[in-house]
């Protein structure tokens, strides 16, 4: 028994150690050259996905039959997309969609788009929260939130989002191509 907990004790940080390694960019494995954008991913804020997973908290707890499976299942598919859109702005991460083959059919970004990351990331949240609690039912009675005013909260918070980094950027063309990156992975 102990010589199988021992050999446990071992595989785990093994496994660990090989996972934190397959999301490090390795040049012999990937060829491609990081994309040049204005600015990096770390040199933004977190406020856009703290503001989102806020509203994505507060809708769940009264989105019926969304715990224990559909709301988490939800949460990764939005992290997923979320770090899928990121990912060119932070170079020394990989895209996932190598490791999952031709499951994840997500778009390259074109080599020499300016992209604003927070407005990229916005516009992902946005399109994917619509689309997840489009038909769900509510928890009725005072206090609790109605199919119409979820679907008013996501679409004020994505128009007050994109009203704050519109006039952050300043440049119509990169706020656009930005939604427009957003939304294409969102959409993968």
């Amino acid at each position: 028994m102990k010589r199988k907990l021992n050999l446990f004790y071992k595989v785990i940080p093994l496994s660990l150690f090989l996972l934190v390694l397959a999301c490090q960019k390795n040049s012999l494995n990937d060829p491609e050259e990081p994309i040049e954008t204005r600015g990096l991913v770390k040199d933004f804020k977190y406020d856009v996905i703290f503001e989102w997973n806020e509203l994505f908290m507060l809708i769940d707890k009264d989105a019926l039959g969304y715990r224990p499976l559909p709301g988490p299942r939800a949460q990764a598919y939005l992290g997923l997309a979320a770090y899928e859109v990121a990912v060119p702005g932070m170079p020394t991460f990989n895209s996932l969609k190598a490791q999952w083959g031709s499951e994840l059919q997500i778009p390259t970004l074109d080599p020499g788009k300016e992209i604003h990351w927070p407005t990229a990331i916005n516009a992902s949240y946005g399109y994917l929260m619509e689309r997840f609690f489009f038909k769900t039912k509510f928890v009725e009675g005072p206090g609790h939130l109605t199919n119409a005013e979820t679907q008013r909260r996501i679409d004020a918070l994505q128009n007050s989002l994109d009203e704050k980094y519109k006039a952050e950027i300043n440049n119509n063309s990169v706020f656009n191509d930005s939604r427009a990156w957003g939304e294409s992975v969102a959409a993968s």
